[in-house]
């Protein structure tokens, strides 16, 4: 399950790389995090007394949005608790009509608590937003949103494939939400991080994507690569970190850059954070051979073999 995974990112970055140390034997032997999560709530099983149609069989996906309520998909609906573990509502469920997804969608709080599950289907991909209240609002398609495709194609002349892949609902009719897509060669990934409001589109960043390699006319993708993380925080702000931006100076030190850009203005405003980076080692690259799939072992020793040139791994470092 996923909950406000960016901000646990960052509440991390301030545990992760702080010892003085720049190389380590293997990727299993970094310090463990001890005392950095503590648990405060437990609830969905008949033991804390939850109600029959909230008790959680197979929970999938979750997030908590500013006001404490805890959105979980399970038994392919959208359960709903209070910041007490207590069932509010019940939404969605399988289908293909108004508020039905066709697969369990990935659930995005706004910061003002309009709610949005985004869901994949043969179709396209979908989302579905809900009120703070958890009524239903609407379902859109987004390969039908013409503004994006418009901007889109000032990048990649006749584009015709791209995935949105995370949205922020900042009220019924404004959201943000970054977009995937190649180049026209199919050779680079970009990621476009777009501004709707009313329908009328706005690009707010672009970037390659870091987590893409292209090897032996085949694509990987993979976290020791890199990442480019955003979401939405308060004073309609977002806040952004792309490894791709890592900095690494045998004199000054390696740096982190978190990226707080205004949604209104597009100012962005940098915070340069130093950090402790890891190498990749001869120890990491057997564990990786160990554990890669043999249908990709030559476009994955070709990556090894630029990360190694590379010499650090990204700054955050998601499971990969």
């Amino acid at each position: 399950m996923r909950s406000l995974n960016f901000v646990m990112v960052l509440l991390l970055l301030l545990f992760i790389h702080c010892s003085s140390e720049t190389g380590v034997p293997g990727i299993d032997t970094r310090p463990p995090l001890e005392s950095v999560l503590t648990l405060e709530l437990t609830f969905g099983s008949e033991l804390y007394d939850t109600k029959d149609e909230f008790l959680l069989a197979r929970p999938w996906e979750m997030d908590i949005s500013s006001e404490g309520d805890i959105a979980i998909v399970d038994e392919e609906k959208i359960k709903i608790f209070d910041k007490f573990g207590k069932g509010k509502k019940i939404v969605g469920g399988r289908g293909q009509g108004p508020g039905e997804f066709d697969f369990s969608p990935t659930l995005f709080f706004g910061p003002t608590g309009y709610l949005i599950a985004l869901s994949k289907s043969p179709m396209g991909t979908y989302y579905n937003l809900y009120a703070p209240d958890y009524q239903f609002i609407e379902k859109k398609n987004t390969r039908n949103k013409q503004p994006l495709i418009d901007i889109l194609q000032t990048k990649v002349p006749g584009i015709k494939r791209f995935e949105v892949n995370k949205i922020i609902p900042l009220n019924k009719s404004e959201m943000v939400y970054s977009v995937y897509f190649f180049d026209s060669q199919g050779k680079t990934r970009f990621i476009s991080i777009i501004h709707e409001k009313d329908e009328k589109i706005t690009e707010l960043y672009h970037a390659k994507d870091p987590i893409t390699f292209v090897g032996g006319g085949l694509i990987s993708i993979s976290a020791f690569m890199g990442y480019m993380y955003w979401h939405v925080i308060p004073g309609r702000k977002i806040m952004y970190i792309n490894t791709d931006d890592d900095i690494h100076d045998e004199n000054e030190g390696s740096f982190y850059t978190i990226n707080v850009l205004s949604i209104d203005t597009g100012e962005v405003k940098q915070i340069s954070k130093r950090f402790t980076p890891y190498i990749f080692t001869d120890d990491w690259e057997k564990e990786y051979i160990y554990r890669m799939e043999s249908r990709n072992r030559q476009i994955n020793r070709e990556m090894i073999k630029f990360l190694k040139e590379k010499k650090y791994m990204p700054s955050i470092l998601i499971n990969s």
